[in-house]
């Protein structure tokens, strides 16, 4: 029973390791969404949609940025499912002591 203990500790420990580090990453993403808004003649412009505290905050991004800001959003995604993932492991561990 005591290796098992181990194991477990073992596994505990990576994931709160894990957990620090996607927190660490989480921090260094954009956050929100991409919507276009109708300006001008129909022309769609994007802009970037999250919240600062109670605030909903709008910025405009240019073209050329466009790409790069889709693909640090889309790994924010990626990162917030694995850090949602590694909660809900930790918080089944902490069931099965």
């Amino acid at each position: 029973m005591p290796y098992i203990k181990g194991v477990l500790d073992e596994e505990k420990n990576r994931l709160e390791n894990k957990k620090k580090h996607y927190e660490k990453r989480l921090e260094s993403l954009p956050k929100g969404s991409i919507v276009y808004k109708d300006i001008y003649n129909g022309k769609k412009y994007p802009y970037l949609v999250f919240r600062e505290n109670k605030k909903v905050i709008t910025k405009y991004i240019r073209n050329k940025e466009l790409n790069e800001l889709l693909e640090q959003l889309e790994d924010s995604k990626r990162v917030r499912e694995a850090l949602k993932n590694i909660k809900n492991n930790l918080k089944y561990l902490s069931k099965i002591k």
